[in-house]
């Protein structure tokens, strides 16, 4: 997995392997992989437990499987995981580059939409109406435009839009 890591993501958006192998050692992070029959990676997550919600900090499909289907398999099968290993968690929470950023080329646009629509068929929900800022890991580096979406686990994140936006409120600060 830290191969198809370090090919997936810019390095601006990547923890330190090193710093990633420490997490993963103090269970601070937990590593899903998707293999086939003969034990090839397909696929693979990296998912922080917080407080209430799950953060799906990476998610990575190889190059030659992606558009198979696979994504969306791995997706669902750590859905059914953490809901079963974290009953008491909101959701899962993830972030992905803002598909509203002005100035991006057509290629831009056209990925970041089609990332969009991937987590949407698989019903996850989109925070609209707030900026976000993704952080970059170089120093110096200005953070991204960034969009939060997430699965919710149960069907009433908050019994009011007030009690959702101080849960999303209290989400967002912990990220």
């Amino acid at each position: 997995w830290r191969t198809l890591y370090e090919l997936s993501f810019p390095r601006d958006e990547r923890m330190s392997l090193e710093e990633l192998d420490v997490m993963i050692k103090r269970q601070l992070v937990l590593v899903h992989r998707t293999t086939d029959s003969e034990g090839n990676l397909l696929c693979f997550s990296i998912v922080t437990p917080m407080s209430n919600f799950s953060l799906l900090a990476y998610i990575a499909t190889d190059q030659t499987r992606r558009s198979s289907g696979v994504g969306s398999k791995h997706m669902k099968a750590l859905i059914a995981l953490l809901k079963k290993s974290y009953p008491t968690h909101r959701g899962l929470f993830l972030e992905i580059e803002s598909t509203r950023e002005v100035g991006l080329s057509q290629t831009e646009e056209v990925e970041r939409k089609r990332r969009l629509a991937f987590y949407e068929r698989l019903g996850c929900k989109r925070l609209l109406g707030a900026d976000y800022l993704l952080p970059s890991y170089v120093p110096g580096s200005p953070a991204r435009h960034g969009e939060l979406l997430w699965f919710e686990y149960h069907d009433n994140l908050a019994s009011s839009s007030a009690d959702t936006s101080k849960v999303l409120g209290s989400i967002i600060r912990e990220i």
